[in-house]
């Protein structure tokens, strides 16, 4: 699916969700619909100040707290150290493939 394309679904389909959540009830059990949409391009996760980003001041996304990598329990398991057998193995597929297409592994410069 290209990008436009996939921006464009999108834009619609988010109003729509909005909708559908106020026009099948009744008066009293009608209420806003409680969605947030951040469409937001190249921010990685330490982009934001809560996450301790020196650059950025994002103050409005810090109140939110919206997800907290330190206290997630999928970030706190190291699956590395955990499974050295797979990792071990997908090393194996990615040098196979690597030698297959004959990519090149980048080179850090080295500082003089």
């Amino acid at each position: 699916m290209r990008r436009r394309r996939f921006l464009k679904m999108l834009g619609l389909g988010a109003p729509t969700l909005a909708l559908t959540g106020m026009t099948g009830c009744s008066k009293a059990h009608r209420r806003k619909s409680n969605i947030i949409f951040f469409l937001v391009d190249d921010l990685g996760w330490r982009d934001c100040a809560c996450f301790g980003s020196p650059f950025y001041e994002t103050p409005h996304i810090d109140r939110l707290e919206l997800y907290n990598l330190r206290e997630d329990i999928g970030e706190k398991h190291n699956r590395v150290d955990q499974y050295p057998e797979v990792v071990s193995r997908l090393h194996r597929m990615l040098q196979n493939w690597r030698r297959e297409v004959d990519a090149k592994m980048p080179i850090i410069n080295a500082k003089e």
